[in-house]
């Protein structure tokens, strides 16, 4: 039987308070959809100096994907057969919404015609494509699958 995946939740959302602290301390608010909808004022941006420097700039794009793969991992408790598969997926799904922010304007008929694609318009329309970000991505991956490895739960066999 599989012990708690708990080490990898644990991780999953320190690395998503870490990635949520970036948007707010060093992010401006109309950046990002969460700090701009809540209704108090949460961003940081123009109280505090950017705590995170250069690395704020990527660090959001690490976490979300490292998060994202220990969460499905350990929601799956899958044996270490599947974590790459895992890995790659979200690795997959990140590089898309990049590029979708590269290409958007060579697409936008496409977009238009399709309901699904509408609903991620502004998100495309605004953000910036950043070679860094996909450099993120795959350093995000590769540390959560490596991560993924170590703290595989270990299979005990059935004492009788």
């Amino acid at each position: 039987m599989f012990r708690s995946n708990g080490l990898r939740v644990i991780l999953a959302l320190g690395a998503l308070l870490l990635g949520t602290s970036v948007y707010i301390l060093d992010r401006p608010p109309e950046s990002t959809w969460f700090v701009m909808a809540t209704p108090l004022s949460i961003s940081l941006h123009h109280k505090l100096p950017a705590l995170f420097g250069t690395c704020g700039g990527w660090l959001a794009d690490f976490c979300h994907v490292y998060a994202f793969i220990l969460l499905t991992a350990a929601a799956c408790r899958c044996s270490h057969r599947w974590i790459f598969l895992i890995g790659a997926g979200w690795w997959l799904v990140e590089c898309i919404f990049e590029l979708g922010q590269k290409y958007f304007n060579s697409l936008s008929n496409l977009a238009l015609s399709n309901p699904i694609v509408m609903l991620w318009t502004n998100y495309f329309a605004n953000g910036h494509y950043d070679p860094m970000d996909i450099m993120a991505f795959s350093i995000g991956a590769a540390a959560a699958i490596a991560t993924c490895y170590l703290t595989e739960p270990i299979k005990r066999e059935e004492q009788t």
